[in-house]
């Protein structure tokens, strides 16, 4: 699989998971630059009332869209790294997480905001799809596809071991990382291989 092809698979499972579910308080974590085209396609191609949320919308304009977004007015929120910023979104139920960041500390917060309660819907929990694109290791150097594996095991490891499905979820990535000859990363905190990861990249 070409880097091309594998981001061509992330927006096809995106779709594909998109579809399934109710679309109501949903929000779209999306690839940086790309906010603009998941938008169109949320919006225009799922027929989903959808509005973006980063730097280009102004401060009154975001209280304005949060107002929207807890009325149900506006179904789906597509959003980038502003939503870190401080935002909270507590009606949110359900989030994608199309692209992600691999640093421990930011998609911790990233999904706290998602958790956080809601005292006027009565929200206690909400259903988190992180998107883990797998590449294949016949189509791209080895190396390369180990460490896009590894990148990814950070957030795998800190929201399967909260989450209802841990175990199913465990049973899905266990033979991809048996397949890289990553099956020590079942159980690595995501601190540790954050940090690991780090050390590679920085090595000459």
């Amino acid at each position: 699989m070409s880097l091309s092809s594998y981001f061509q698979v992330s927006v096809a499972t995106f779709k594909d998971v998109f579809k399934k579910h109710k679309h109501d308080y949903s929000l779209v974590y999306c690839p940086d630059g790309e906010i603009k085209k998941y938008t169109s396609l949320v919006g225009n191609e799922l027929g989903v009332r959808v509005h973006r949320f980063d730097s280009e919308i102004t401060y009154k304009e975001r209280t304005q869209i949060l107002k929207q977004f807890s009325e149900n007015r506006i179904q789906t929120l597509t959003a980038i790294r502003c939503l870190d910023e401080g935002v909270d979104v507590p009606a949110t139920k359900i989030a994608y997480f199309i692209s992600s960041t691999t640093n421990p500390r930011q998609f911790i917060q990233r999904r706290g905001r998602i958790l956080r309660p809601d005292r006027k819907s009565g929200k206690r929990m909400a259903d988190i799809y992180d998107l883990i694109v797998v590449p294949d290791k016949q189509e791209m150097d080895t190396e390369m596809a180990r460490g896009m594996v590894k990148r990814e095991m950070p957030r795998f490891h800190e929201f399967s071991q909260y989450a209802d499905n841990e175990f199913s979820a465990r049973n899905v990535i266990r033979p991809i990382l048996e397949n890289f000859e990553l099956d020590s990363y079942m159980d690595k905190s995501a601190w540790d291989v954050y940090q690991e990861n780090q050390e590679e990249m920085e090595e000459p």
